[in-house]
């Protein structure tokens, strides 16, 4: 018994002894936890800190800017759009879209439904927004109250695929998904109520027949729509063909004669006049047409004239050049696998300059506003500056450490910004040298673009915000 005793006690003094060094061990974690709190501080900084910039992005550099306002999604934030006077900006997540005022202000939201919202676009007075669902419904809502304007619009069901696109001047809105294409009025309203159903239809594939002779109908589902200026006109290409139709919206009936380019569509648009359709497709050409009868005009542009050479070096985007008066539409641009961009007259199909030359594939090309310079991106991560009259590079090429997600330009012409992952960083369009420091996110960023009077800079990301910058001055 006593020995039982004295074994206790030398048990509880080692007890006591561990007892006393884990609270020593917890009074020094206290005395170094209090060491990283500021005064007045309740929080940690460390916690400060990360709160913060999980909200506004990770700054390398204490000269970085910070974003004016953060507006924050409950979603990965798909795009982010200033409205056209610049007051309301717009961010659509994959469930909701939302309006905010400059200063991150939530002004309204759409509904919240069970499907996802497929397309989300300003119209172009800046008064409301349309949205469309995957559930095949669309209605467009007050930009600064979120209230429903004008009725529920039944745009059809197209495997969780639509969108949608207003007329220059905002009196119509298309709408299509899958072989579904309908046209409304900017309350929502049918336009053409007794116009008949604008659908792909039945093609013949001349190429395509049974073993006893007859043909094989294949129906289709529109893969791009655009619409003219004031709406009068439609012009639509099929997922899996290389037809073009035209419509009158106002009957519901093609136009013209059907449009067939020799391979896949890559890319179609219309002329700023709207008198003129431009199509790429994978037969290595872009080829001009009039949007009216639908018939071939001028010659085809080739990256190359050789059958042998161009056959694969498929055409991947073509547009034409923006400016005013009778200066917009009088180039084309296009690009294709051949590593090139060109500018090509589109009166005659003639290239105007020499090919802008790059090391690899370009997968982008595009205009100012003012058709001064241009803009490409190619395969080695560098995006380049060239002047649109002769064709000539404008600096060295500007080298990013990450894929490149958009490119902006600014309304005046003289800025770039170009986001690649996480950052965006701004340009002179005079000489490729960059301004000021490079504005941060934590994710990828999904869209950036400046506002209409150039004094902002608007980013969007997978981290679920959406961020305002000030415009760097040169």
């Amino acid at each position: 018994m006593e020995h039982f005793q004295k074994k206790c006690y030398v048990g509880s003094v080692q007890n006591l002894r561990y007892t006393v060094l884990i609270m020593g061990v917890m009074a020094l974690t206290a005395m170094l936890w209090t060491s990283l709190v500021l005064p007045g501080e309740v929080r940690p900084r460390w916690k400060q800190i990360a709160e913060k910039e999980s909200k506004t992005g990770v700054r390398k550099d204490p000269r970085e800017p910070r974003p004016l306002s953060v507006m924050r999604e409950e979603g990965r934030i798909i795009s982010a759009s200033f409205s056209p006077d610049g007051s309301r900006i717009v961010t659509w997540a994959p469930y909701r879209a939302s309006s905010w005022n400059l200063r991150g202000k939530l002004l309204g939201q759409s509904k919240l439904k069970h499907a996802s919202i497929m397309d989300c676009k300003i119209s172009p007075d800046g008064l409301h927004v349309f949205t469309c669902y995957s559930d095949g419904t669309a209605y467009l809502w007050d930009i600064d109250t979120g209230a429903p304007f004008g009725q529920t619009m039944e745009i059809g069901l197209a495997m969780g695929h639509g969108s949608g696109a207003f007329s220059r001047d905002g009196r119509r809105l298309v709408t299509w998904a899958g072989p579904h294409l309908r046209v409304w009025n900017s309350d929502g309203t049918p336009a053409f109520p007794q116009a008949a159903a604008m659908e792909p239809g039945m093609v013949i594939d001349k190429l395509s027949h049974k073993p006893d002779g007859s043909p094989i109908w294949e129906s289709d589902i529109f893969n791009r729509v655009i619409i003219n200026g004031d709406g009068t006109r439609i012009a639509t290409s099929e997922l899996q063909g290389n037809i073009v139709r035209i419509w009158n919206p106002s009957t519901g009936k093609p136009v013209g004669q059907l449009i067939r380019h020799g391979d896949y569509i890559a890319t179609l648009a219309f002329s700023p006049d709207g008198l003129r359709i431009v199509t790429a497709a994978y037969d290595g050409t872009a080829r001009l047409w009039d949007a009216e009868t639908g018939l071939h005009t001028g010659s085809a542009m080739r990256h190359s004239t050789d059958p042998e050479t161009h056959k694969g070096k498929y055409m991947k985007g073509a547009e034409f050049n923006p400016g005013p008066g009778q200066e917009a539409g009088r180039r084309i641009l296009t690009t294709a696998m051949d590593s090139t961009a060109r500018i090509w007259d589109a009166a005659t199909g003639q290239p105007t300059v020499d090919p802008l030359q790059h090391p690899r594939t370009v997968y982008e090309a595009r205009y100012s506003p003012d058709a001064t310079r241009i803009a490409t991106y190619a395969e080695d991560r560098r995006v380049r500056l060239w002047d649109a009259a002769t064709g000539k590079s404008i600096g060295k090429p500007i080298s990013v450490d990450s894929h490149v997600t958009r490119f902006s330009f600014s309304p005046n012409s003289a800025l770039l910004v170009i986001a690649h992952y996480a950052t965006a960083e701004v340009w002179d369009t005079s000489n490729a040298n960059r301004i000021g420091f490079p504005m941060r996110h934590k994710a990828d960023i999904n869209s950036v673009q400046f506002s209409p009077d150039g004094m902002h800079i608007l980013t969007s990301s997978s981290e679920y915000t959406a961020c305002l910058w000030e415009t760097p001055q040169r």
